[in-house]
């Protein structure tokens, strides 16, 4: 996936379906449930973000990729930077596969939940993380994908959890404001990872990262 045209293309789909394709082929239809779908889904995404996660922690420390910013990436990761790349790059699949979600509101007609927000936001994911792999690789990517897949592992059960009826969301209901909380204070905590290097690169170098600036500047569009 090293040219940027699988990303073009993708995106092409991913818009093309979500605004012209996907609402042509719902007008005259009812909406669909896609319960066991979903479910399956829910299941394969707690799964497959635990799996991140496990596989991050193990393979080195992404905390100090942080702090030792302007260092490079085979040194941050010493003898495992193969194997973090390879997880970067299954996190990058994993954030195509995100793409479904909306998939899903179009075929369920959820028109209140496909939000330009929403769009977006995985779209945008989607390519700034390639931009990032394919191009400015670093371990602090490692630090941001074990927060961001561990507080999805939290999400997907919230929500595979939910779709077992009204009597399981009423239960569920408490925490909902906890997960949300839990969605802020990791959208802030990527910020403060990104603000963090461009003042390391700024004192020890003199210069700044143009991606870490524009991906800082993104972050802080999806706060409201």
């Amino acid at each position: 996936m090293n040219s940027p045209l699988y990303v073009i293309f993708i995106s092409f789909a991913y818009w093309y379906t979500v605004y012209v394709f996907g609402p042509y082929f719902m007008k005259d239809r009812k909406p669909y449930s896609l319960k066991g779908f979903i479910q399956c889904y829910n299941i394969f995404q707690i799964v497959t973000n635990f799996w991140i996660v496990f596989n991050i922690v193990t393979n080195g420390g992404p905390f100090a990729a942080v702090w030792n910013y302007c260092e490079p990436f085979d040194q941050i990761c010493g003898a495992n930077s193969e194997k973090q790349i390879e997880i970067l790059w299954w996190g990058l699949c994993l954030k195509i596969v995100d793409l479904i979600e909306t998939v899903i509101f179009v075929l369920r007609k959820k028109v209140n939940q496909l939000s330009f927000l929403h769009t977006y936001h995985h779209l945008s994911t989607v390519v700034f993380f390639w931009v990032l792999i394919r191009y400015f690789i670093h371990g602090f990517l490692t630090t941001i994908a074990m927060l961001n897949c561990s507080v999805h592992v939290i999400m997907y059960l919230y929500y595979f959890l939910s779709t077992f009826g009204p009597n399981m969301q009423r239960r569920l209901l408490p925490f909902k404001k906890y997960l949300t909380l839990i969605q802020m204070v990791s959208i802030k905590s990527h910020l403060s990872i990104r603000l963090l290097a461009l003042i390391i690169v700024l004192v020890k170098t003199g210069t700044y990262s143009i991606y870490i600036y524009v991906q800082f500047t993104r972050y802080c569009t999806q706060l409201r």
